[in-house]
């Protein structure tokens, strides 16, 4: 069945997702930062982690939950660490994809200093699609790697039934545009189907992939509505 996409001036969708984040109370840069991601991620086609996925994601585990995630205007502190080019942040639950950007250009600065720069972050909350902030590095000439760890279980250990993994995804990026024309990024996450794309056919209206992408209490194997889920993905 055919698809129909709109295409909207990337001007325009920054401002409108900046704004979206302002209302909620964060502020204008790091509603900015997270409104330039998911610029990145629709551009490159990145459904599951576009301004949809990110609004969604605060409404239900960030600023809007009954229990807060994420904290508008938080600020991140640095832990005192033995290496000069290993930084450790405490993020404060705040913006993940505010906290990514200014990560990955950290170690940006780190590794010119050093030749390898590594930033970790305690108390995060979910940056969206990783595979942005490597692309980045990797255009000005960094071999870059991030990974987010979940704090769901979504994803069924082999040959189970039940949800026990975090989707755990990796990103990398090198810088080839010299060689192939682009940087070559690869990232996924731990499951057969993001979570993301679940949430898209959900939105949509629409069925699931037939096989090997979600387990439930039923019968195995058929397509089915993506509200029937009860459990989690394959690894």
């Amino acid at each position: 069945m055919s698809e129909v996409f709109y295409v909207v001036p990337r001007a325009a969708h920054e401002a409108l997702v900046t704004a979206a984040y302002v209302k909620r109370g964060f502020g204008a840069k790091e509603s900015a930062q997270a409104a330039q991601m998911a610029s990145m991620a629709t551009h490159h086609g990145i459904r599951t982690h576009n301004a949809l996925k990110a609004l969604h994601l605060d409404e239900l585990f960030g600023s809007g939950a009954k229990v807060p995630g994420c904290t508008p205007n938080a600020s991140v502190t640095k832990k005192a660490t033995r290496f000069e080019a290993a930084e450790v942040w405490d993020a404060h639950q705040k913006l993940g994809q505010a906290v990514a950007v200014d990560a990955i250009n950290r170690c940006i600065e780190l590794a010119d200093k050093y030749g390898v720069g590594t930033v970790s972050v305690d108390n995060a909350f979910h940056y969206l699609w990783g595979g942005g902030y490597v692309m980045e590095a990797a255009k000005r000439g960094y071999i870059a790697y991030t990974n987010c760890t979940a704090t769901l279980a979504e994803v069924v250990p082999f040959q189970g039934k039940h949800p026990t993994l975090g989707t755990n995804p990796h990103s990398w990026g090198f810088p080839t545009t010299d060689a192939v024309g682009f940087p070559i990024v690869i990232d996924w996450a731990t499951s057969v189907i993001a979570m993301g794309r679940v949430q898209v056919l959900k939105r949509e209206g629409k069925m699931l992939p037939p096989e090997g992408t979600s387990c439930r209490q039923e019968r195995r194997g058929e397509p089915f509505a993506v509200g029937q889920i009860r459990s989690g993905s394959h690894p």
